[in-house]
């Protein structure tokens, strides 16, 4: 897939998703500067979006590779298509067709704001269903030899136009993962110290299969991550979707605060927050 097709398709799967919720939108003309790609229609008015896609490469470069990286590089090189939204709310649109680019809305909020670590998750070694936190430091906070980290592209000084990161994505709930993660946290629950690598275990001593359908493949959905510094803010209303979720601020972390009917119902269902 060239990139020329790469963009086409994405572009054809936000208007998918804009037409599933009955969301108006129209195309905006290209000019003789930069334009971005939409304008989207929410209670308040209009929104600009620009759409861009993370293909990646075919082979990963060797010394370490950073998934922040691509993400920040799509988030400042749509500033100049973002010039014109001086006066109404605006966001950028990311899609990935890349294995190795990969926009957890974890990545994508640390690739914006700096680095930040799971509240919930300290051990690793204990499975956990809630939501992640978030909490990022400022430049100020960190030692001398980690100040790279605090180099965020959304910050209370750097592109305060953007309102919000967008992640447009395909959604499909794995019944084999699920129930492989059942199995542990019942056994967690029971008072079990599970060892590194044990879902790989718990796969390989299954007498009977463990099921590998999926549930609401190819939905279309997105994750609306706010910009706590945006000059305007985010509607409230646009991109509440089912399938979809938001995250912002709150008290100085940073994680979600709204998911869609659907998810809500499987997360009350028992169904981990990293699956949603």
């Amino acid at each position: 897939m060239t990139g020329q097709q790469a963009s086409n398709a994405t572009h054809q799967t936000f208007e998918q998703y804009l037409d599933q919720l009955r969301t108006p939108w129209k195309p905006i003309e290209t000019g003789p500067r930069k334009t971005a790609d939409y304008r989207v229609s929410s209670s308040g008015g209009e929104i600009t979006c620009e759409v861009k896609t993370l293909l990646g490469m075919a082979r990963l470069a060797s010394g370490g590779y950073d998934p922040c990286r691509p993400i920040q590089r799509k988030i400042r090189r749509a500033r100049a298509q973002l010039h014109t939204s001086h006066g109404e709310p605006c966001c950028l649109v990311l899609n990935s067709k890349s294995v190795y680019d990969s926009l957890d809305p974890t990545i994508v909020a640390c690739a914006a704001f700096g680095p930040g670590f799971q509240q919930y998750r300290p051990d690793h070694s204990v499975i956990d269903g809630r939501p992640p936190v978030l909490r990022f430091s400022r430049k100020r906070d960190l030692p001398k030899h980690l100040w790279h980290l605090a180099d965020a592209t959304l910050s209370p000084a750097c592109n305060r136009r953007f309102s919000a990161l967008v992640v447009l994505s395909e959604y499909e709930l794995s019944d084999l993962n699920l129930a492989v993660w059942r199995q542990l946290e019942t056994r967690q629950r029971k008072g079990e110290v599970l060892q590194p690598a044990e879902s790989m275990r718990v796969f390989a001593a299954q007498y009977e299969p463990l099921p590998t359908t999926h549930q609401y493949s190819g939905t279309v959905r997105v994750i609306v991550l706010e910009n706590s510094y945006a000059r305007i803010p985010f509607p409230e209303d646009l991109f509440r979707g089912p399938f979809d979720q938001r995250w912002s601020a709150c008290d100085g972390y940073y994680g979600p605060v709204w998911i869609g009917s659907t998810l809500e119902r499987l997360y009350t269902e028992g169904v981990p927050f990293h699956m949603l």
